[in-house]
């Protein structure tokens, strides 16, 4: 917490050099839930690297430059180089996310690991991003939700973390949740999930999202 700042800090990243920097984002509860930034420095001479609304950010392997994951004013994700010594941001990323949980610079510094979620999609994969090219490559293809993830200090093995998630459509008397009837199956369908009612034909009607595509089915 900075001194004389009403904010709250948290996520911090020390500086690679081995430096008395410390990177960390803070938000300002007066200000909304927009009001978030990137946070360089130590208290009380800290100072604002980049305002936004920051996904997610990190130090580049030589320390001069933080990326962070911004939002766009249409709705997208794009990354933002700026750097630690003036706070110019050097280059933006424009990307095809609408969410970004994480990024992490490889070692050799000319690439970017990300979890994120593409546009209209709700399963966040892990893709890696050139620099500065921009260019992306899907790394992950599985249908699980990936949380987290780092790196070796030699960046050639990576562990990530990941969630299974497994919904479906039950019916059952009201009186009587012994005899609720499963009515759907398979996995990472999130069926129900977003949605779901009952038709004036005693049918069920709830969205399904096969491969991230948002489908409607029914069931009598």
């Amino acid at each position: 917490i900075a001194a004389g700042r009403p904010r709250c800090g948290f996520d911090p990243h020390p500086s690679p050099e081995g430096s008395a920097d410390l990177a960390t984002i803070w938000w300002n509860p007066a200000a909304g839930a927009a009001a978030y930034a990137v946070l360089v420095g130590s208290t009380p001479g800290a100072s604002d690297l980049f305002a936004g609304s920051v996904g997610g950010y990190d130090w580049s392997p030589d320390g001069r430059t933080i990326v962070c994951a911004a939002s766009r004013t249409n709705g997208k994700q794009e990354l933002v180089f700026v750097r630690v010594a003036d706070g110019i941001v050097s280059s933006t990323l424009p990307t095809r996310w609408n969410r970004i949980d994480q990024l992490i610079w490889r070692p050799e510094g000319d690439t970017l690991l990300v979890i994120a979620a593409e546009q209209k999609g709700y399963i966040a994969r892990i893709w890696e991003v050139s620099h500065p090219s921009g260019e992306t490559r899907k790394l992950s293809h599985d249908s699980h939700n990936y949380q987290s993830i780092s790196l070796t200090a030699d960046g050639r093995s990576m562990v990530a973390a990941r969630a299974e998630q497994e919904s479906h459509v039950w019916v059952m008397p009201s009186e009587d949740t012994s005899q609720a009837k499963q009515l759907t199956d398979g996995f990472n369908k999130y069926d129900g999930v977003f949605s779901i009612g009952w038709q004036q034909n005693d049918k069920i009607i709830y969205e399904a999202m096969p491969d991230e595509k948002g489908e409607f089915w029914t069931i009598d």
